[in-house]
């Protein structure tokens, strides 16, 4: 049975707008260095194991593995070094179209700027006490509670946890809310 969002004043006053402070937009390119920089992270990551330390590994133990026979069938006279390969594999190219891309329908929020840290507290509890009633919050209802004006596509999206979420003070002495990507929320 499908489970209706209700209407009531109770629930709405849930998520009435916390605050009637200002609002800062972030900027492109803290928005450009928020998608390259996460994305990137997991890639490197996953670049420098699987395509630099595992064959390396792997070329480390054969080359043990191949003189130590060396030295046993030849004795210690006749060991040589082999030459690092210079084999470019393109196998791990053509794999990575195949792995599924994490956060590709992950979605940004705006970043609000908040006057005191308790106003920002303020919008994680309402944000949290909206999980625990709907096991999610949408974007559009961040941005209310923030008193930010959306798009149309913040109700498709939001968050089902939010621990990880945290209020940090900016260089200006703003402070802002830093929660975790927004998914695409399926009800």
């Amino acid at each position: 049975m499908n489970d209706f969002k209700p209407n009531s004043n109770k629930s709405k006053e849930l998520a009435k707008k916390v605050l009637n402070g200002t609002v800062k937009k972030k900027g492109e390119i803290s928005k450009l260095v928020d998608i390259f920089i996460t994305k990137d992270i997991d890639s490197v990551k996953d670049y420098v194991v699987h395509d630099i330390l595992i064959p390396e590994v792997k070329k480390i133990i054969e080359d043990i593995v191949v003189n130590s026979v060396g030295m046993i069938l030849h004795g210690n006279d006749s060991v040589q070094r082999r030459k690092p390969s210079s084999d470019n594999s393109y196998r791990n190219y053509y794999d990575k179209k195949d792995r599924p891309q994490k956060n590709r329908s992950a979605r940004c929020y705006e970043e609000a700027t908040f006057n005191t840290r308790t106003e920002a507290n303020e919008v994680i509890d309402r944000m949290d006490e909206l999980i625990d009633r709907y096991g999610f919050v949408r974007m559009s209802e961040f941005n209310e509670l923030a008193g930010i004006t959306g798009n149309y596509t913040d109700t498709k999206y939001g968050w089902t946890d939010i621990r990880n979420a945290n209020v940090i003070r900016t260089r200006e002495g703003y402070y802002i809310i830093k929660l975790p990507r927004a998914m695409p929320i399926n009800s």
